[in-house]
């Protein structure tokens, strides 16, 4: 391989590996290659490759995923979606957007969005979807719900609802969900998060 090719690549794999700014205004390459006698510049080169890799980034961490909280469970719903959020980072390498239901009926802006994200998890009993009453008066402080819905508010969009009487069962059910529909593994020790395609969000009940 050409020295200044692998030079050139070396760096595109660090720019890849980078979570800070995908601009290129803020990466210089003054690269210069001796190659038998003769003076090459790759500047032109490097500001191709550049735009092909913040290409790639933009897709590797295209944000396919919306994780919308009910602000009704304070602090703590927040939390549980942050989590989930961050948890969907590890496990498939995507960005998740952390939108927050306020419980308005009329959340028209937020359903627009929502239908842009092929997988919608829902975090809490809120506007959107809840657990229905006679199963939330089964569940008590710590129960919690994890299904497949398709609630009219999304126009029958699949998404996924993970919901308890309170933000800690909440919280709980997302922990649950981790576990045993992705594999995950949270231990004294550290967690396990094995790497997969995609979140499981269908025929879950």
């Amino acid at each position: 391989a050409h020295p200044g090719t692998t030079a050139i690549c070396a760096w595109a794999r660090r720019a890849r590996a980078q979570e800070g700014s995908r601009s290129p205004m803020y990466l210089r390459l003054p690269l210069r290659i001796t190659t038998k006698g003769t003076k090459m510049r790759f500047i032109l080169t490097a500001a191709l490759l550049t735009s092909l890799v913040f290409a790639s980034v933009g897709v590797m961490s295209a944000e396919r995923t919306a994780i919308v909280f009910s602000t009704c469970d304070g602090w703590i719903g927040k939390h549980a979606a942050t989590e989930f959020a961050n948890y969907c980072r590890l496990l498939t390498g995507q960005r998740a957007s952390v939108l927050a239901s306020t419980g308005s009926s009329d959340e028209k802006e937020l359903v627009s969005r929502l239908h842009s994200y092929p997988v919608v998890v829902l975090i809490g009993n809120g506007s959107l979807a809840s657990v229905p009453d006679g199963v939330r008066a089964k569940l008590g402080e710590d129960g919690f719900v994890v299904r497949t819905v398709s609630p009219a508010s999304l126009g029958g969009k699949r998404a996924l609802l993970i919901a308890g009487n309170t933000g800690k069962a909440t919280l709980y059910g997302v922990y649950h969900y981790l576990e045993t529909c992705c594999g995950a593994g949270f231990f004294w020790d550290g967690d396990r998060v094995p790497r997969i395609a995609a979140l499981p969000v269908t025929g879950l009940d």
